[in-house]
């Protein structure tokens, strides 16, 4: 499951690790659904892998 965040994944993963949310993986560019997109990814409470990821800024 992917989600789109406004913030900067700088942002996001500052409030990962406020909440001792570890990452899965470093943040990843690759192409998305609309072009160039940057990611992270974590684990939700249920063991689930959850994508995190932005689309630069234009």
């Amino acid at each position: 499951m992917c989600f789109i965040v406004e913030e900067t994944l700088d942002e996001v993963i500052a409030i990962m690790q406020q909440h001792n949310i570890p990452l899965e993986l470093e943040p990843s560019t690759k192409t998305g659904t609309c072009g160039k997109i940057t990611s992270i990814y974590i684990y939700n409470p249920d063991n689930n892998l959850i994508e995190l990821a932005n689309y630069p800024h234009k």
